[in-house]
């Protein structure tokens, strides 16, 4: 009985470390990739506050050039219900909440921040000074998002998958 347990834990170490050593060598990220960007999540049934795994999109390369080719979000997630993140160079964070089928977008009132820890691959979103989320970087991709303008060509987006931290 205790070698079953002890061969389930070893297992299940040796799993975590695996994961570790091959998501370290997937992620590469500093808050250069945050600065001055814009990204995206979906939020269908409130996943992004109750999911333990989240994918985020980048969907403008500047927030300055934000306009010039603005992604399909609402196409990209399924017609559902997606947050938007534009984060700022001095850790200032604008988060709203689109509503697809309503066509509405909801801004709580309050004050979001974000820090980016290299070390940890762990972005930390912040409302009024008390941790919203704490997500660990486990890997990242290059998706295709249509743009609203048919004229447009597709977006190139990063896409990266995050686990959320307990803590």
């Amino acid at each position: 009985m205790a070698y079953n347990k002890f061969l389930t834990n070893l297992a299940l170490i040796l799993f975590l470390l695996f994961l570790c050593l091959y998501s370290k060598s997937q992620t590469n990220f500093s808050a250069k990739d945050f600065k001055n960007k814009q990204w995206a999540t979906s939020n269908f049934d409130s996943t992004f506050y109750k999911s333990d795994t989240i994918r985020i999109v980048r969907t403008s390369e500047s927030i300055k050039t934000a306009w010039e080719n603005i992604p399909n979000l609402a196409s990209y997630f399924n017609n559902d219900n997606y947050i938007r993140f534009e984060f700022s160079n001095r850790e200032k964070l604008d988060l709203g909440e689109s509503y697809t089928a309503a066509g509405m977008i909801s801004h709580n009132d309050g004050k979001y921040s974000w820090k980016f820890i290299k070390s940890k691959r762990c972005l930390l979103l912040y409302f009024n000074g008390k941790i919203l989320s704490c997500l660990y970087a486990l890997s990242s991709k290059t998706v295709d998002i249509k743009s609203i303008y048919t004229f447009k060509p597709v977006y190139k987006a990063t896409e990266i998958t995050f686990y959320r931290c307990k803590g």
